[in-house]
């Protein structure tokens, strides 16, 4: 079994994949289209379980959220995809 930073790791692999498919979606077929949409769904699910798993006691008291979290790692991405 993957140690819980690979396995950190590879959730957030999985959830830029599934942003960057569901962005793919919606240039290619637009927003409202059934395969954006399930994308997103798929997405906000992968969120909502990195949310669960890797929450931190600081991350609740300073009132994280999964919004908040998803920009983070969006811009953790962006910064590695510049460099």
């Amino acid at each position: 079994m993957l140690d819980r930073s690979k396995e950190q790791k590879h959730t957030l692999m999985l959830i830029q994949k599934k942003r960057e498919e569901m962005c793919l979606y919606g240039k290619k077929y637009g927003l409202c289209a059934t395969e954006t949409i399930n994308s997103s769904q798929d997405l906000d699910e992968l969120l909502n379980e990195y949310y669960r798993l890797y929450q931190s006691q600081e991350d609740i008291k300073n009132n994280y959220t999964p919004h908040k979290i998803s920009w983070i790692i969006y811009q953790k991405q962006e910064q590695y995809s510049t460099q």
